[in-house]
């Protein structure tokens, strides 16, 4: 297991929104966040993941050896995101999973500015791997100190699928927070394993990542249609959405 701690000089913001996860819409490593995208806007992924361990569940009897990933996602509207990845491993079937993910606009809805978002999702809805279904809360923290200020993007959420093992199966959360305007990093615990990853920029669209889950060297290249700044509603490594 890879746990990754973190120290945090001065920030400005974070570029954290609407980056895909591995293999569960917009989120962290492997889990999901609070965040989807915006109407008609998409992103693309790809990851492989060297010698993967049993990642989705117990009806995997042994570890998944290499592993690569194909996803996309799609905001089908202001508030809804739907997703496939394809999941190719050496030790067992392939497999294409769906998912799907609603955000609450809980500011608009308790008339509260400043609320955290909350979202609830399924996770291969088909049953190809193994279902489940989560709500999770996303809330941006900002500290100020002697006029350093750091901001955080926190996560937390509680997940359930058909196997009751593997990852998004009871608690799960992270963080993810700016390193400059061109990188993060993201730390997860996803509910069954630990999980880091930092993200490149390459131009506005275009993201390297890097990192390990549950130990195991992963990497690969993400891209959205919509441009960083745009989706911020800033200048580029501009403050998050939440």
């Amino acid at each position: 297991m890879l746990v990754l701690g973190c120290v945090m000089g001065t920030c400005v913001g974070v570029w954290a929104s609407g980056e895909p996860s591995i293999s569960a819409g917009t989120g962290l490593v492997l889990t999901p966040d609070a965040h989807t995208l915006g109407p008609a806007e998409a992103s693309f992924g790809f990851w492989q993941i060297a010698n993967t361990s049993n990642l989705f569940g117990r009806r995997f009897s042994q570890p998944l050896g290499s592993t690569r990933i194909y996803g996309v996602n799609v905001g089908v509207t202001k508030h809804l995101e739907a997703g496939c990845s394809r999941i190719e491993t050496d030790n067992a079937d392939d497999n294409t999973i769906f998912n799907a993910k609603y955000n609450a606009d809980l500011e608009k809805l308790l008339s509260a500015p400043g609320a955290p978002m909350v979202a609830v999702g399924i996770w291969d809805f088909t049953g190809k791997i193994n279902r489940g279904a989560y709500a999770v809360i996303s809330k941006r923290l900002t500290l100020t100190e002697d006029e350093t200020k750091t901001v955080i993007n926190a996560h937390l959420g509680f997940g359930r699928n058909e196997d009751r093992g593997g990852a998004l199966n009871g608690p799960f959360g992270g963080i993810d927070f700016k390193v400059n305007n061109q990188a993060i990093i993201q730390t997860e615990y996803d509910g069954a394993h630990f999980n880091a990853l930092a993200r490149w920029k390459i131009g506005h669209r275009l993201t390297f990542n890097g990192g390990a889950v549950d130990g195991d060297f992963t990497y690969g290249v993400s891209f959205n249609t919509a441009e960083d700044y745009k989706r911020d509603k800033d200048d580029w490594g501009g403050d998050s959405q939440y």
